[in-house]
């Protein structure tokens, strides 16, 4: 052990000579070798112990810190392993320090192992996309020549990639081949559809096309424009917008999309969107047909085929009785086919009875008549057979001669009779110079059974005519009557009397 002793010499030679002395002794430990640790080799060095980094003399290699196996210095070293060593001075051995002995395996880089760029770019090796540190980049998979960074990509040429981490070089080689393109692989597209109200628009989701435009849509960006100029320049002014509804109108929409991509590469793709109407159906809701007649019902003329729910396959159909139908047609535009459906009701029409009239008259020109009918038909009315109306009812007429016409809109007839509204005249002058010589109810000849008396102001009789009676002269058997006032009773034929009175001048 290391330390000082003192050794104690005593001498007895038996003769009786005697000696007794005192001798210091110093142990002293060996120096030990020096190394840091732990000390790393990569795993291509195929390392052994000689590789170790140690500064001493005479050194000896171990497996344990004491006792344990001596190590040649060919011995490979294994990843994580304590190797302890010492040195000898003078034939004097150290005690041992540890070394640890890590084994660096740097895997190969990682990306894409084929990545693309546009020819126009002029890529070299430094736009290849690798993760990885201290990236070193060869043209073989093992050995080969090293190449620098501004190396120009060849197309479908295959680059090798190392990394290295702690100083040691991944042995294996990652393998990415580069592709140089001229354009993005994009295509035109065209689509049809039909305008399912008949408005004229369509509204659209321009997104959804992108596929059809290109694959792998996640790795662009789509940009709409509405000329390939604004395309070309990405005109930011001219973007639309709406892609997410966009309006379309009838016929081609042209829609130019510019596709970017994560290089300077891009495509101008033509989206075209064709939007054709649906055929129209000039059918009414309600189809009238005259009683004990037929109809012919036209579903229009330009479509392709018809389908009615009778069966038939024509443009027009002959029907003769009422009921509910409906037809389906359609027009083919290309490979699209576009259809419309009606449902309608063929309704029974015909011709008016006239049941009733009812007058008001007596005055000049504020006169009424009120017509009154039966029958299915959808009727119109008139009283002078130009003019017709909606109304049975005509206010605010003239007195006289009419002719009520009834009319049958869906043309099964009009029904007519005549009405008489009945006026007095306010004076006459039965002078003898042949005008108002007479006196009598206007359009009194026209009513057959009126009626009328006439009477002085005393209420005399003086004078009684009927319908088909010339008039009253302002005589009294045989005697002219003075100027003035004299009253009338009219009866007509359902007993309704009317009263007046008028003037007699001479």
């Amino acid at each position: 052990m290391p330390g000082t002793y003192t050794v104690i010499w005593d001498y007895n030679d038996e003769n009786g000579n005697i000696s007794h002395q005192n001798q210091t002794v110093t142990i002293t430990n060996q120096p030990l070798p020096t190394a840091t640790s732990p000390q790393t080799f990569c795993i291509q060095q195929n390392a052994t112990i000689d590789d170790i980094a140690i500064t001493g003399q005479n050194i000896k290699w171990y497996n344990q810190l004491t006792t344990g196996n001596l190590l040649l210095n060919t011995v490979p070293l294994q990843n994580g392993t304590i190797y302890y060593a010492s040195q000898t001075i003078n034939g004097c051995e150290s005690e041992r320090i540890p070394v640890t002995v890590t084994i660096q395996n740097t895997l190969a880089p990682t990306g894409d192992t084929s990545q693309s760029f546009c020819a126009s770019q002029n890529p070299s090796l430094s736009n290849l996309i690798v993760v990885g540190t201290t990236i070193k980049w060869y043209d073989s998979a093992t050995l080969g020549n090293l190449l620098t960074d501004n190396t120009p990509l060849v197309d479908g040429k295959t680059y090798f990639v190392t990394q290295t981490e702690n100083n040691c070089e991944s042995s294996n080689r990652m393998a990415v081949t580069a592709s140089l393109i001229n354009s993005l692989p994009a295509n035109d597209y065209d689509f049809s559809i039909c305008d399912d109200l008949n408005d004229g628009a369509e509204y659209v989701k321009l997104e959804d096309f992108n596929s059809y435009l290109i694959s792998n849509t996640a790795n662009y960006n789509f940009g709409y424009y509405p000329s390939l100029s604004d395309a070309e320049n990405e005109v930011t002014s001219n973007k639309i917008t709406t892609a997410f509804n966009y309006k379309l109108a009838l016929g081609e929409n042209r829609i130019y999309i510019r596709i970017n991509s994560n290089t300077p590469c891009y495509a101008i793709a033509v989206l075209r969107i064709s939007l054709f109407p649906k055929p129209i159906i000039p059918i009414e809701d309600i189809v009238p047909i005259c009683e004990n007649k037929s109809i012919l019902i036209d579903a229009g003329s330009g479509a392709d085929s018809y389908l009615w729910s009778n069966g038939k396959n024509t443009q027009t159909i002959n029907i003769d009785n009422h009921g509910d139908l409906s037809v389906t047609v359609t027009k083919t535009y290309g490979t699209l086919s576009c259809f419309s459906d009606k449902t309608f009701t063929v309704k029974t029409s015909n011709i008016a009875k006239i049941t009733s009239i009812e007058t008001k008259d007596w005055t000049d020109n504020d006169n009424s008549i009120t017509v009154f009918v039966t029958g299915a038909g959808d009727f119109e009315y008139s009283i002078d057979g130009t003019n017709y109306q909606n109304s049975n009812q005509f206010s605010g007429i003239n007195s006289g001669d009419y002719t009520v016409h009834v009319r049958d809109k869906n043309g099964c007839g009009t029904a007519t009779e005549e009405v008489y509204l009945l006026m007095y005249p306010k004076f006459f002058t039965p002078n003898g110079d042949g005008f108002n010589d007479t006196w009598k109810i206007k359009s009194s000849e026209t009513e057959k059974d009126l009626t009328l008396k006439i009477f002085d102001r005393f209420g005399k009789l003086l004078k009684e005519l009927n319908s088909n009676s010339n008039g009253w002269d302002g005589t009294y058997i045989g005697q002219t009557l003075p100027a003035t006032d004299y009253w009338f009773v009219a009866t007509r034929k359902n007993g309704k009397e009317y009263k007046g009175h008028f003037s007699l001048k001479r």
